[in-house]
């Protein structure tokens, strides 16, 4: 009879072990895998934005691929700290996605837009890019960092020294640099891209403040910045933004203040600026104005997603 007893008893303490191990272990490992692969299953996302479709899909806001932005007087070139390239909730994806990355300057070099990850400009992109760090250095193509410096100046500062360097130099094909013939007037649709031959390569910093500084902090120390760059600020406090500015426009992303702004922002006022001078005549589809709104416009389908999201967890 106790052989019996001890027997069960060994037997009951068996299972009980066996059902804890199930219950605590095992059950919640199978339950989160379910959970995991049902998520899976639902998050389709879309080839283009990359975003889930179709809760999170920009893809209404952005240009067709036939009338993606090729720049007539800028190309910019982005330095992006590789912090930020993890970040889902970055805002310079947007700006690529209504760029085209191609240019059309015939056979010398040239670019649109880039996107380069890296800490600093130097040797690293000089190995993986050595062609834009030619074009950086070459002192006959104007470059320009924008980065709220002390020693920055605003756009339309920058853009006129340039041009009053040019004609101290005697460039006695200034005209055929900075301003287009009257008599591309006439025409709305196509404009050669030769016509514009200098164009000013902006830079713009992707990062935290924090490793903003960092970046430019390094690439000064290394003297890796072209010697002849101009750095430039943008001030909406003095409306160098004109009226197209909205406070906290990007508010995704905490900003330090109402007076900062996303990448994205920053890119597309830039060449609001920069670009204006040729938007006046090349009819309606390029004007600077329309230019900026397209930009702008999946940024702020992003922003509206999100706090559409936001408000229903709420």
């Amino acid at each position: 009879y106790h052989t019996s007893i001890n027997k069960y008893n060994e037997f009951v303490k068996q299972f009980q072990f066996q059902f804890l191990v199930i219950t605590q272990i095992s059950y919640p490992l199978i339950i989160r895998n379910t959970k995991w692969q049902m998520a899976k299953r639902k998050r389709e996302i879309c080839d283009r934005c990359l975003k889930p479709t179709p809760q999170a899909c920009i893809c209404s806001a952005l240009p067709e691929p036939s009338e993606l932005i090729n720049l007539l007087s800028s190309r910019v070139l982005v330095l992006q700290h590789p912090h930020e390239a993890k970040r889902k909730n970055r805002s310079l994806p947007l700006i690529g996605l209504c760029m085209s990355t191609s240019s059309n300057s015939g056979e010398t070099f040239d670019f649109n837009f880039e996107t380069i990850v890296t800490k600093r400009l130097g040797d690293q992109i000089a190995q993986s890019h050595p062609k834009i760090i030619e074009f950086l250095h070459d002192p006959s193509n104007p470059v320009f960092l924008c980065y709220p410096s002390d020693d920055a100046i605003s756009v339309q500062e920058a853009m006129e020294r340039v041009k009053s360097q040019s004609k101290r130099e005697g460039e006695n094909q200034h005209e055929q640099h900075y301003a287009i013939d009257n008599d591309l007037t006439q025409t709305e649709n196509a404009v050669p891209m030769n016509v514009v031959r200098k164009k000013y390569t902006i830079i713009f910093i992707d990062a935290t403040w924090k490793y903003a500084k960092e970046m430019d902090s390094k690439s000064i120390e290394n003297k890796s910045w072209p010697k002849h760059m101009i750095r430039i600020k943008l001030n909406p406090e003095k409306g160098e933004c004109g009226e197209n500015f909205q406070p906290r426009r990007f508010d995704i992303r905490t900003p330090p203040s109402i007076n900062h702004l996303s990448t994205a922002e920053c890119i597309a006022h830039v060449l609001r600026i920069v670009e204006a001078g040729l938007g006046s005549k090349l009819g309606p589809e390029r004007k600077d104005d329309i230019l900026f709104q397209t930009l702008m416009k999946p940024l702020d389908l992003m922003v509206k997603t999100w706090r559409s999201f936001s408000d229903k967890r709420k």
